[in-house]
C-alpha cells in the first residue's frame, strides 16, 4: 500500500496549527466569530487535505492581494513563476510556525524586532523582514496567508508584503535557496 506524503504533511501541519492556536492568546485587534463555540475552528490554517494539485495554475493578478480572515492584515504576493513543491513550501511555513509557538510561550506577543529572519528546508527558503511594529501574532496570521497561497495555486516562489490597516509591517520571500547560500538561523535557534 503506497502512502502519499502530502496528506501526512497536511495532517501534521493541521495538528501543529491547533497547538499554535492553543498557545496564541486572541488579541483584541483580531475579532473572532464563534462557530461551534470554538476559537480553534476560526483560527485554523487552511489545509489542502486532498493529494491533488491546486485547481488554479496562478493567481488571477500579479500582485495578488489576500486579506487574512478576521484580521486587518493584507498580504500582497508578487509571484516569480519558479516552481516549488507544495509540501516543501508547507514544511518551511511549519518551521516558522514552530518558532512562533516557541517565542509566544517564552516572551508572549511582543514585537519581533528588525533584521531578516529565515527558515530553511533542503529545497526552500522562507524569509521575513519585519518592521518594528510587527508582532509574533501578526506573523502567525501572515503564515495563514502563505499557507492559503500554497494550497490555492500551483506552488511557486514569490515575494510578499504585509500591511496592517494599510501600513507596511513587513515582507519577505519564499524561494529556492541559491547555491552556496549559508543557512540563516531562525529566532528560536539564534
Amino acid at each position: 500500500m503506497k502512502i502519499s506524503k502530502v496528506p501526512s504533511v497536511a495532517v501534521l501541519f493541521q495538528l501543529f496549527v491547533l497547538r499554535l492556536n492553543a498557545a496564541i492568546p486572541v488579541p483584541s485587534m483580531v475579532p473572532t466569530i464563534h462557530l461551534h463555540n470554538s476559537t480553534a475552528d476560526n483560527l485554523a490554517l487552511p489545509v489542502n487535505t486532498t493529494a491533488s494539485k491546486a485547481t488554479n495554475d496562478l493567481p488571477p493578478t500579479n500582485p495578488w492581494r489576500y486579506r487574512v480572515p478576521h484580521t486587518s492584515l493584507d498580504v500582497n504576493f508578487f509571484y516569480l513563476r519558479i516552481e516549488i513543491e507544495e509540501t516543501d513550501a508547507l514544511a518551511a511555513i511549519l518551521e516558522a510556525a514552530n518558532d512562533i509557538i516557541s517565542q509566544l510561550s517564552t516572551t508572549g506577543d511582543k514585537a519581533i524586532g528588525q533584521g531578516q529572519l529565515g527558515w530553511d528546508t533542503p529545497t526552500v527558503r522562507l524569509t521575513l523582514r519585519p518592521e518594528p511594529v510587527m508582532t509574533w501574532v501578526m506573523w502567525g496570521a501572515t503564515l495563514k496567508a502563505l499557507t492559503h497561497f500554497a494550497n490555492a495555486f500551483d506552488s511557486i516562489s514569490y515575494l510578499y508584503d504585509v500591511s496592517n490597516n494599510g501600513q507596511s509591517i513587513g515582507g519577505g520571500t519564499l524561494v529556492l535557496p541559491k547555491p552556496g547560500d549559508s543557512k540563516q538561523n531562525s529566532p528560536a535557534t539564534s
